[in-house]
């Protein structure tokens, strides 16, 4: 995991403002825009996650058990074999 570190920190600020007199615009905007990037990226990565386990433990054996639906996740839950239907 990255971790501000106070040397990653000054290389980030060095690089925006190579002396007091200047600032680069450009080098600040792309490394917001990578920062945000990798924010979202992991923000979606969890809630797929989230989504994955959800879908196994609770919307696969309900649909087993209610409405012998088979949607191929995980094994809890059963449905009658002579009616029931699989997806995957």
């Amino acid at each position: 995991a990255a971790v501000a570190t106070p040397d990653k920190v000054e290389k980030q600020l060095r690089s925006w403002r190579p002396d007091s007199a200047k600032f680069s615009l450009s080098k600040f905007t792309s490394a917001a825009v990578s920062g945000r990037s990798l924010v979202a990226i992991a923000a979606l990565t969890f809630i797929a996650v989230q989504a994955l386990a959800y879908g196994t433990l609770f919307v696969a054996p309900t649909l087993r058990v209610f409405f012998n639906l088979d949607i191929g996740l995980g094994e809890m839950g059963t449905c009658d074999p002579a009616l029931c239907t699989h997806l995957f």
